[in-house]
């Protein structure tokens, strides 16, 4: 599922939703959800308790050059899309 992400870099830092503000199919048991994606082969690294609006701040913090995402629609609680900052930052492929 992933491995086609691997195509735009060297590394795959996951990010995984835990706070209650998140739509509730992330939600879950943080450690058990971290675990789980830290064991699919293609994710060299966990980014733990992530914002679900990507700031780039933490985009600068793991040395990411840019996020890679599906083609489904991500939205915050407001209706605003959930990766609005990096697309106009051009950090978004």
């Amino acid at each position: 599922m992933r491995a086609p992400t691997r195509r735009f870099g060297h590394q795959l830092l996951e990010n995984v939703l835990t706070r209650p503000c998140a739509p509730a199919a992330f939600r879950g048991a943080g450690a058990c959800r971290y675990l789980a994606v830290r064991a699919c082969k293609w994710v060299d690294q966990v980014v733990e308790d992530a914002p679900y609006v990507t700031q780039l701040d933490t985009l600068d913090q793991y040395n990411i050059d840019f996020v890679v995402h599906g083609d489904d629609i991500t939205t915050n609680a407001d209706g605003v899309d959930a990766y609005h900052i990096v697309k106009s930052a051009g950090r978004y492929r």
